[in-house]
């Protein structure tokens, strides 16, 4: 669960997406439902750049570059910016490959009685967002499988079991999410214990076979 927003604030957000009717439609409903949005678009080349000099409450992205510009954000330290994975009708390998970036929000665009809107309306009760499109879409026992495993386990939890599943070394881990030996290792036992494992050979099979499709974007 993500930290509950207040609505009467502004709402800085940063988007890459080319669609320009799901950006009118965010900013109509926004006034519809009185929340104050300030948005910005920017090229895709520049908005990693831009999205570290401004912090912005959330950013909107789509498409492989998103995926990837999704990784970045979540390892860089002290980046709370949530944000919004816009998906078209791709594949179901495609689809089920692009929920493991770990995005705040997964947004079926080109859709009827499906907006942006529902994804700020979210993030502002502090929930996160999956388009009840895309869960049918999709029809997964992986996909349901995988939510229901992570939502159990915090930020810090969900990153350690994905370092976990690219088999680095608890130290590796720990140089990577500038904490110490010892709290890697905490982190990792409580997931033993949410997930109802029998050890550390069993974890990182699970960690391999959720983020299976993942690659890792930290040594590169």
């Amino acid at each position: 669960m993500t930290k509950a927003m207040n609505s009467s604030q502004e709402i800085s957000i940063l988007s890459a997406i080319q669609n320009y009717k799901d950006i009118v439609t965010l900013l109509n409903d926004s006034s519809r439902y009185g929340l104050h949005i300030s948005l910005t678009i920017e090229n895709e080349k520049s908005i990693f750049q831009k999205i570290l000099n401004t912090k912005p409450d959330f950013v909107i992205l789509e498409g492989k570059s998103g995926i990837e510009l999704i990784r970045k954000i979540k390892s860089t330290l002290h980046l709370c910016t949530k944000c919004i994975l816009c998906l078209s009708d791709l594949d179901k390998p495609s689809m089920i490959s692009a929920i493991f970036t770990n995005a705040d929000a997964y947004y079926l665009k080109d859709t009827f009685n499906e907006s942006l809107i529902n994804c700020i309306q979210c993030f502002i009760k502090g929930e996160r967002y999956i388009s009840p499109l895309l869960i049918k879409k999709i029809q997964s026992p992986v996909f349901n499988n995988r939510i229901t495993l992570l939502n159990q386990l915090s930020k810090r939890e969900n990153e350690t079991l994905r370092l976990l599943s690219y088999n680095y070394s608890i130290k590796r881990i720990a140089e990577i999410l500038f904490i110490c030996e010892k709290t890697v290792e905490a982190h990792k036992n409580n997931i033993i214990k949410k997930l109802d494992l029998t050890g550390s050979r069993e974890l990182r099979q699970i960690a391999s076979q959720l983020y299976k499709d993942s690659p890792s974007a930290f040594d590169r």
